[in-house]
């Protein structure tokens, strides 16, 4: 509008996801594709979005595998599993995953974290299986007692659960988890799930 002049005009943008897809294409052929964390930040957003997730798995292997530029460890390869979770493709983001947990530089917190995650998924026997593996490997190591009590009770093993619990909440290494192993001990007793 301008003055006493109108015009009417329809302007379209394409779809917002494309247009990120298609930035970060062009960026990774450039000096960014030199740094396989963009590769994973690539990937990272076509699954947050929900899109292009065939794009995201081929970025996702390349922040792996990419030749000068891939890194194998346990956040390339969890970043791969659950592209491939999202995809339907369970085997084989299981398979991943694993690779990811047992991979040397793995530590007992990235398990950790990947054990609430499934909890958080829904994958409660998963869970358990990653934190007892968790537990196994890094016996003693902050917060496998935790995983064992957040994986039990998930799978409604409360009396087992408060075991773990109690043993975590003596470990625990500063004030804010003694709390929150306390809160979780008592919620055991009374058979209530933790997560």
């Amino acid at each position: 509008m301008w003055e006493r002049k109108m015009i009417p005009m329809n302007i379209e943008i394409i779809d917002y996801n494309d247009l990120y897809v298609s930035s970060f294409a062009a960026q990774l052929q450039g000096s960014a594709g030199f740094n396989y964390l963009n590769w994973v930040t690539a990937s990272q957003f076509c699954l947050n979005n929900e899109t292009h997730l065939d794009q995201a798995l081929i970025w996702a292997e390349a922040a792996i595998s990419a030749p000068f530029v891939g890194v194998s460890n346990f956040n390339t390869l969890q970043n791969k599993a659950t592209i491939l979770m999202k995809m339907g493709k369970t085997t084989e983001a299981e398979e991943t995953m694993m690779v990811a947990v047992k991979n040397p530089g793995t530590t007992a917190f990235e398990i950790h974290q990947l054990g609430r995650q499934l909890v958080s998924m829904g994958m409660k026997d998963k869970a358990l299986e990653i934190f007892k593996y968790n537990h196994k490997q890094f016996s003693g190591i902050w917060p496998t007692n935790v995983g064992m009590a957040r994986g039990l009770a998930a799978t409604g093993r409360y009396e087992e659960a408060l075991k773990y619990a109690e043993m975590a909440y003596e470990e625990a290494p500063d004030q804010l988890n003694k709390d929150a192993m306390k809160d979780a001990v008592e919620k055991l007793k009374l058979k209530q799930d933790i997560n």
